[in-house]
């Protein structure tokens, strides 16, 4: 189907829109982790591109000591390889096209992120790295730390004005959320056809419909979505066991590539480059910039939020939702955060009945896929069809 090719094409070259828009003037807003709120960088007239795979470039020894070696530890902790890498590519100027970025705090080494540009770019005085921002938010739902995240996001709009040189009207903002909106929803139906049974399409090219909203236009991808969604119908029945995916954040197709090559489909996941991202919609009762900040607030149910028994429930209930015979979780070397709930979630599965291989302290860039596919093939061996 050519609506999967445009996903993939836009996944595997997820700066490539980008850059054009850049040549033809367009500013490029850059951003981690995905609850920053791309409805205000599109009201305010930028292109918003979520950092992705850097699975494909290998940190220079020189600067893998430096990064190692204090610059981004913090109490005992060395960073997870792929914010590693984010630091590296503005370091070597491979992110000179992104004219400003966004840093949220979320994981300790992504926020930490912020302090290692700005140290690199008063180091440097020439270097060519976006202006960064960083975004508070608190995570728990008490009110006055909701109130709190609200003036977070109304700073950030002042700030995007600023950049801008133009107002955020209601009107601008009104229409980004209604784009966006329209976004979630066509991702939430694609997350439910694709945990049908029998499912029809594979984990791979999931991730390529999911991610590549990320890289292009919302109101393109939409386009693109609806009309694949109207021909499901159409895609061949995948045959294998289901399998859910949790864990660390997954920006690359590795591992769904080496779990697929076996008996089995990846028919949903909980991690941010996944279908979490449809998860919490937009409401649109609300005016635009309340709206903004409730999803904001509330979104996304990731590994940081509190409480922890939310966190846990919510993967465990989706694992069931999809019907999964297993979940595979791939939590990376140095993702701290994520130990602090993958071992209840793996007791509460088990209640459900629900087996989990949890694979630990696994590299971001997969460097031995036979060793990890004989774990795989021994999991699958245990499950039902």
């Amino acid at each position: 189907m050519e609506s999967l090719n445009v996903f993939n094409k836009y996944y595997r070259n997820s700066e490539s829109y980008a850059r054009n828009l850049k040549n033809e003037g367009v500013s490029i807003v850059g951003y981690v982790c995905n609850f920053v709120p791309e409805e205000l960088i599109i009201a305010a007239g930028f292109f918003p591109l979520r950092l992705g795979s850097v699975v494909e470039e290998t940190i220079p020894e020189i600067y893998e000591k430096f990064l190692t070696s204090g610059a981004l530890q913090f109490s005992g902790m060395a960073p997870e390889d792929f914010v590693a890498r984010y630091a590296t590519r503005f370091n070597s100027e491979k992110y000179d096209f992104i004219d400003y970025l966004v840093i949220p705090r979320g994981r300790d080494s992504i926020h930490h992120l912020y302090s290692i540009i700005c140290d690199m770019k008063q180091t440097n005085t020439t270097l060519k790295a976006p202006e960064p921002y960083f975004i508070d938010k608190l995570h728990t739902k008490y009110f006055m730390n909701q109130l709190y995240n609200r003036e977070q996001v109304l700073d950030l709009k002042s700030q995007l004005e600023k950049w801008s040189g133009k107002f955020i009207s209601d009107k601008m903002l009104s229409e980004s959320v209604a784009v966006c909106l329209e976004s979630e929803i066509l991702l939430k139906r694609f997350a439910e056809l694709r945990a049908s049974n029998p499912p029809r399409i594979s984990g791979v090219e999931a991730l390529q419909v999911i991610g590549s909203s990320f890289f292009m236009p919302k109101n393109e991808h939409n386009i693109l979505l609806r009309e694949f969604i109207n021909r499901w119908e159409e895609m061949p029945v995948r045959k294998g066991k289901r399998i859910f995916v949790s864990g660390s954040p997954i920006d690359n197709l590795q591992l769904y590539e080496i779990i697929e090559s076996r008996d089995a489909v990846v028919i949903g996941e909980d991690h941010c480059w996944g279908n979490r991202n449809a998860e919490v919609l937009l409401t649109s009762a609300l005016s635009p910039i309340d709206a903004v900040v409730e999803k904001f607030n509330t979104h996304p149910l990731c590994p940081g939020g509190y409480p922890l028994e939310e966190r846990v429930e919510y993967c465990v209930q989706n694992a069931i939702k999809t019907k999964a015979g297993g979940v595979v979780c791939y939590v990376l070397e140095n993702d701290h955060i994520e130990t602090w709930e993958v071992p209840t979630e793996i007791k509460k599965l088990a209640k459900h009945g629900i087996p989990v291989l949890h694979l630990k302290r696994q590299p971001y860039i997969i460097k031995d896929p036979e060793k990890l596919t004989g774990q795989i093939d021994t999991f699958l061996q245990q499950l039902w069809t």
